[in-house]
């Protein structure tokens, strides 16, 4: 198979997409943080055998390979705008990659030496699923050593992720690209129905934890084991090398791109 087995293969799959499709997608209702048994975490996804099953989606062109490789947690993802885009990044090949738990990142590179780092999150089956693919970058991420401002921005995107607190959201959040990028309004309403938002605020209320990153993009758990929150957060910077030179308007230096669960298996 060309693509890998990226869902449950259960039911419980579709109760995951219609529960934390968010971005203004499917039900917004809230998932539920407790299970009745107790069932093993499955083995993570490894990242060497997922880098050639990615790449081999992104240059088939094919939407429906693309599509697979978005979170089930985000069915709202799979759409045909998104996949064209994607489709930009076809002969892009691996330059290095960082496995960082709840998360990683793969740095592409192209013929013409362009670099472009693609974001991952863990599903609750240990597969990883493409976030974003980020083109604002002049250099490599991975293996750059970890930048200590993103502890104290994931703790203020923690506090207004749990809140809901709609400007102190978009203040420490990164905008160019994920969840906040656009109208403010539209950043607002999305917060609100935000189903991820509604489990961060039933977790313990305690700070993130660091699991990984590097100096541009970094992953902190909210709550430990099943069910967590993981804050994906990444560094924005004046981007003069590529002909944007200012840092836009709103948003943190180190902010949050978005956020995701890793629910209990069932």
């Amino acid at each position: 198979m060309l693509v890998p087995l990226r869902r449950l293969g259960s039911a419980a799959v579709v109760g995951l997409a219609l529960n934390l499709s968010g971005c203004g997608g499917g039900d917004t209702s809230s998932p539920q943080t407790s299970t009745t048994t107790e069932v093993e975490a499955p083995e993570p996804e490894p990242l060497k055998g997922f880098e050639k099953e990615f790449v081999k989606a992104l240059d088939s062109g094919e939407c429906k390979r693309i599509n697979a490789l978005n979170p089930t947690t985000r069915p709202a993802l799979s759409t045909k705008a998104r996949c064209e885009s994607l489709q930009l990044f076809k002969d892009f090949e691996p330059a290095k990659s960082g496995d960082y738990g709840d998360g990683a990142v793969i740095d592409l590179v192209d013929k013409d030496d362009r670099q472009v780092s693609a974001i991952f999150t863990r599903e609750t089956d240990g597969t990883l699923s493409l976030v974003l693919i980020d083109n604002l970058r002049s250099g490599r991420t991975v293996g750059t050593k970890p930048a200590k401002e993103f502890d104290a921005a994931a703790a203020e995107a923690a506090t207004a992720l749990r809140e809901k607190d709609c400007d102190e959201f978009i203040d420490a959040s990164y905008v160019r690209r994920g969840f906040a990028v656009g109208e403010r309004q539209a950043v607002c309403d999305r917060l609100e129905t935000f189903p991820v938002a509604d489990l961060a605020s039933r977790l313990p209320d305690e700070p993130p934890t660091l699991v990984g990153g590097n100096s541009e993009f970094a992953f902190y758990a909210l709550g430990e084991g099943e069910p967590r929150v993981v804050l994906i957060m990444a560094h924005q910077t004046p981007l003069s090398e590529l002909g944007e030179a200012e840092v836009p308007k709103g948003g943190s230096e180190y902010g949050l791109l978005d956020a995701y669960p890793i629910l209990a298996p069932e």
